[in-house]
């Protein structure tokens, strides 16, 4: 019964004044990318990009958010 009262409280509390932390906020952003990849290849395409161009311009510009938000170096030119 106890679990289930829980379950009530959880879904009975506003969460209006909660913060997200700053992981999950970095996670919720790429989420929120990773719904714009079509319009982000067809943007690119519109701007001349071939398919393929376009598709390592996005894969380019996810893994620079997730560069940015887990604080890691540039990449050398090794490693791309």
């Amino acid at each position: 019964n106890s679990t289930l009262e829980e379950i009530d409280a959880l879904f009975e509390n506003s969460d209006d004044e909660q913060m997200v932390d700053d992981d999950n906020a970095n996670i919720l952003a790429l989420m929120e990318f990773e719904k714009t990849r079509k319009q982000f290849i067809i943007d690119c395409k519109a701007e001349g990009m071939e398919t393929a161009e376009a598709k390592a311009a996005y894969e380019a510009a996810k893994a620079n958010m997730v560069r940015t938000f887990l604080n890691l170096p540039e990449p050398t030119e090794e490693e791309e």
